[in-house]
């Protein structure tokens, strides 16, 4: 099912059953909502930022020479996709259940984000750190989720989900 998402950048949202695979999900998120070019030879594949393998890592979509930023996150039954086109050039997706076991906040926040909700935080900057494509190798509480484009997503019931885009 596709969500509306209210940023006014030109993004796509779409929810899938977890047991369905991210490339396929991702295939016919592209063919119903975002594919650019009629009859386009749409390409899906995953690159490791660490070893550079195929088989795993961050998603990617390209129709002909024309790169779409996608991301996408699985949690409780749901697997959700997210793409965009330019202006976007990355994307980064999360989705955790609302009941998830308490987290450290110190694990989490930025000291300027003391007494915010640690869940919240943590989708969001799982958004993030997707879109800046470095995944939990970088520290959470060394960024700052307001110095980020990050947006609350409609998510089904017992979920959170936030998107993080870059755009000029």
């Amino acid at each position: 099912m596709a969500a509306p998402v209210p940023t006014g950048i030109p993004i796509s949202v779409q929810w899938h059953r977890a047991d369905l695979g991210t490339d396929e999900a991702l295939r016919r998120h592209l063919a119903d909502d975002l594919m650019p070019m009629p009859g386009a030879d749409l390409r899906i594949g995953h690159l490791c930022p660490r070893c550079g393998g195929a088989d795993h890592g961050r998603p990617w979509a390209r129709a002909r020479e024309r790169t779409i930023a996608v991301s996408a996150a699985r949690a409780g039954g749901h697997l959700v996709t997210a793409a965009g086109l330019p202006p976007v050039h990355r994307i980064g997706v999360d989705i955790e259940c609302a009941d998830a076991v308490p987290i450290d906040p110190t694990l989490v926040l930025h000291r300027d984000e003391s007494g915010q909700d640690v869940l919240q935080v943590w989708v969001a900057k799982e958004a993030i750190l997707k879109m800046l494509g470095v995944g939990l190798s970088v520290s959470m509480p060394s960024i700052r989720v307001a110095d980020f484009s990050v947006h609350d997503l409609p998510a089904p019931a017992g979920l959170l989900a936030r998107v993080c885009v870059n755009s000029p």
